[in-house]
């Protein structure tokens, strides 16, 4: 940004926009008043701003304009993500909440391009360098105030706008694209698998299983065992469909612990409480690190001889499986249900004999492999168009967009 066109200059933000951070009122001396929809900064979004849940506040007359945003003003997250901005471009007037700073132009300086100017600062680490606290982020108003601005005419700064919505226009259609075709993967991957464990003939899992191993509780530490350390999964080791080891912690208290429940290559293992999604969420280990240890969150399924253990997996992830497991979840929190061994044992469940599992098995490796080329395509698209929008936000801010009548973003981005 040293080296900036002509006619381009640096000014702080405070020389060309007023801010305001919003306030928390004292609800107990503001009741009487009207109501009014309020904004949180879960609500600003990159470039739009979602009124789905608002709140309300009763908000004393006197205190409205201070307190609210009219159309045109731009909001920024002071804490969270910090920077993340949109503008108000609804007419009605709106309150917003004290993490959110309000800005409005008092100068030669198009909202717009400030907003996009942010999202620029954030995404290059340069916005990171005005935040304070040491746990959650915060970007303070003065530290706002003082963020550099590179400056073209206004003219120049309404073009830079809209050349950038018309080329981030269309990488955010291909991002919703991309995002509805990995939902429609999603839904493939379970459909299929419903298909191919189908079977006419049913059961219960106690039928498949010969028993169930628990975990036990340990005092351990808030970090990941170290190499030669016991450690003991977390619930988050068996949410996403696959084993992660690394969801772990270093267990404090070594001579209580039972050998008998190290985890092995080849375990089934199910989540014993979660969220209502997740409960009983089912993970194949293969090829685990030693001494790591269940869980009293952790349930081992061990097979009946001619079960397959893989096959058994499959089957457990299966949708008609998942969703028999939230059912049968208690618990009155939303944030954390149980299964009982006794309701895991009632699921039905297809029975086959060992040819078909060995068959299941095959199918879903080759599912998993084709699955897996598109969902990796599908990342590379992704990364492909964060690298395009990165190298556009970037030549916008440096000259580089209005430099060149024909602006080549893929040559820019280098891919």
């Amino acid at each position: 940004m040293n080296d900036l066109p002509s006619g381009w200059k640096i000014a702080r933000l405070e020389e060309v926009a007023d801010t305001a951070l919003g306030k928390m009122l004292d609800r107990s001396k503001s009741k009487g008043h009207p109501a009014v929809p309020y904004l949180r900064n879960v609500n600003v979004q990159w470039g739009k701003i979602d009124t789905d849940d608002l709140l309300t506040m009763e908000i004393p007359p006197e205190q409205v304009e201070r307190f609210t945003v009219r159309q045109g003003d731009l909001l920024v997250c002071e804490g969270g993500e910090i920077g993340r901005a949109a503008i108000w471009n609804r007419p009605d007037t709106i309150a917003y909440q004290k993490a959110l700073h309000r800005v409005r132009s008092k100068g030669p300086l198009v909202l717009a391009y400030l907003r996009y100017l942010l999202e620029f600062y954030s995404n290059s680490g340069l916005l990171a360098r005005f935040a304070t606290g040491s746990t959650i982020a915060h970007l303070p108003q003065e530290q706002l105030r003082a963020l550099p601005v590179p400056l073209p005419p206004f003219e120049e700064q309404r073009r830079i706008v809209e050349i950038l919505e018309d080329h981030l226009s269309r990488l955010d259609a291909a991002a919703r694209f991309m995002q509805r075709a990995e939902r429609k993967l999603r839904s493939l991957r379970r459909a299929q698998m419903q298909r191919i464990v189908a079977s006419p003939k049913t059961g219960r899992l106690s039928d498949l299983v010969e028993r169930i191993e628990a975990g036990k509780s340990f005092r351990a530490a808030t970090r990941a065992a170290r190499d030669g350390e016991w450690g003991i999964i977390k619930v988050s080791a068996m949410t996403w469909g696959e084993f992660r080891a690394d969801q772990n912690k270093a267990v404090l208290e070594e001579s209580f612990i039972d050998p008998r429940f190290e985890i092995c290559d080849g375990d089934v293992l199910v989540s014993r409480a979660n969220t209502p999604e997740y409960i009983g969420a089912p993970v194949f280990v293969r090829h685990p690190p030693p001494r790591l240890l269940l869980s009293d969150k952790s349930l081992r399924l061990v097979p009946r001889p001619g079960v397959n253990a893989e096959w058994l997996y499959r089957v457990l992830s299966a949708p008609s499986s998942r969703r028999q497991m939230t059912a049968l979840a208690t618990g009155t929190k939303e944030s954390m249900r149980n299964i009982s061994q006794a309701s895991l044992l009632s699921v039905e469940v297809p029975i086959v004999d060992e040819v078909r599992q060995a068959e299941v098995v095959r199918t879903a490796h080759e599912l998993d492999r084709v699955l897996s080329r598109m969902s990796t395509a599908l990342a590379d698209a992704d990364k492909r168009a964060r690298a395009l929008r990165a190298a556009l936000l970037a030549a916008a801010f440096s000259g580089g967009l209005t430099e060149r009548t024909n602006v080549d973003v893929e040559e820019m981005a280098g891919v």
